[in-house]
């Protein structure tokens, strides 16, 4: 499978986390967070449909590693799905963004190779 189209399922299922999980009603930030998270992810991985971009992949590693580190910056360590949610996908954000970033400086701009 091309790392693009895992980056776009990653995204996807940063938006759907909060419904799959039932994240409370009172910690709506968790659920923002995850929303917006999942729409960059959306967004940079969409870019990869169009062509190669270093920048993208960058700032899709920088987002992964924003996910990990959101539950000790925001202090919702004590809630385990938003938690682990963040924290795995996190890291396969991560994984997703050197995938893509390796493929970005091996194919320099040519959209017909896969990731």
């Amino acid at each position: 499978m091309k790392s693009r189209f895992i980056g776009i399922a990653i995204g996807v299922w940063y938006i759907v986390a909060p419904f799959a999980w039932h994240y409370s009603p009172d910690h709506h930030l968790n659920w923002w967070l995850d929303i917006v998270l999942g729409a960059a992810v959306l967004v940079l991985s969409g870019s990869f449909l169009v062509g190669w971009s270093r920048i993208a992949a960058w700032l899709m590693i920088f987002v992964g590693a924003f996910s990990m580190f959101s539950p000790f910056i925001f202090g919702y360590l004590m809630w385990s799905d938003p938690y682990w949610n963040d924290l795995v996908f996190g890291i396969l954000t991560v994984g997703t963004g050197v995938a893509l970033a390796g493929a970005s400086i091996e194919y320099g701009g040519r959209t017909g190779h896969a990731a």
